[in-house]
């Protein structure tokens, strides 16, 4: 009798692609100067939330014979987004780090620019200018990263495990 492959094994191999997707998306976004748009926001978002999707059909078709419950599609969109994650703040850390670390510079740019926008006193955007310092370096990104990704992640998991669940007939609940 053949064996089904673990719930752990197939979501490290869906969420390795995933991870591997999405950083090409980001390097694409990246080489075309429109990385800090809606656009991008969008198009990641639609992006994960159509590899999660995937992730969970094939599943179901390919692991569990046609059948699944909405807690195992949860389950391997969660856990694949998790991989994901992992490889995308890995990515991050080597982009921040090695490639363009810019990057940071531009968003403290940013940062500071909008609390002027808003008119914040001199004083206050010194203290958030500091404390922003201390959270935006690769490491700290790419930690960030990683839990944002993740929760999203999960939260497009709970959203697709409703279209990818289906019942097995022969069982009754």
């Amino acid at each position: 009798m053949e064996e089904k492959p673990s719930l752990l094994k197939s979501a490290m191999n869906y969420g390795a692609m995933l991870g591997i997707v999405l950083i090409a998306v980001s390097l694409i976004f990246y080489l075309l100067d429109i990385t800090d748009s809606t656009i991008s926001t969008i198009t990641t978002s639609v992006v994960t939330l159509g590899g999660i999707y995937y992730i969970q059909s094939h599943y179901r078709m390919n692991v569990l014979g046609g059948y699944m419950s909405y807690g195992e599609a949860l389950g391997v969109g969660a856990v694949s987004m998790i991989f994901a994650s992992v490889i995308s703040a890995f990515y991050l850390y080597i982009f921040l780090t090695f490639i363009d670390a810019s990057q940071i510079d531009i968003a403290m740019e940013q940062a500071y620019n909008d609390m002027v926008e808003r008119g914040m006193e001199e004083e206050q955007i010194n203290q958030a200018m500091e404390f922003s310092t201390m959270l935006m370096t690769p490491g700290m990104m790419a930690v960030m990263g990683f839990l944002g990704s993740a929760f999203f992640g999960f939260i497009f998991s709970l959203i697709t495990s409703i279209f990818t669940k289906k019942q097995d007939p022969s069982i009754i609940e």
